[in-house]
């Protein structure tokens, strides 16, 4: 009988943890719906398809594997939600590890605009920095991350 009591309540412990995930992650899913990203675009962009939307941690570095198409400029735009901190992004070449773009050399821009000439595999590394006396973001929560992919054929 205590055996069942335990098994039960390790259960109800599971569910609701489960539960709680689920709800929780699901706050970001309208995030690219926000006035963030619905600002119009040069002509000939459109969304590229590759997308992300994403719950993250502060401080933490997160890596998006995207196959670019060659031949296509991009445009790609990260933003958290209630612009908090900074994001620190990369973009990498992931066959040979050559850095493409480092937005800290840009006093973090949140946008990069870039030519790709042949089919690549390209990792996106993301980090929000935040300075714990300025904001503070409950470690439980994470923050909205959005990664905007647009891109348009290059016409010569």
């Amino acid at each position: 009988m205590k055996y069942m009591k335990t098994l039960n309540l390790k259960i109800i412990l599971l569910l609701t943890i489960f539960y709680s995930t689920v709800a929780y992650n699901q706050k970001c899913n309208d995030f690219f719906k926000s006035d963030v990203f619905n600002k119009a675009l040069s002509k000939g962009f459109i969304d590229y398809g590759q997308s992300k939307v994403v719950n993250i941690e502060v401080n933490k570095t997160y890596n998006f594997e995207i196959v670019f198409s060659g031949r296509e400029e991009y445009l790609v735009k990260i933003v958290t939600e209630n612009d908090y901190g900074q994001v620190n992004f990369r973009i990498i070449n992931s066959d040979n590890n050559i850095i493409l773009y480092d937005n800290k050399k840009y006093n973090y821009k949140s946008t990069a605009n870039f030519y790709i000439e042949e089919t690549q595999n390209i990792n996106i590394e993301v980090t929000l920095i935040i300075d714990e006396k300025h904001h503070s973001v409950p470690v439980d929560q994470g923050v909205c991350l959005g990664i905007k992919i647009n891109n348009r054929h290059f016409t010569e």
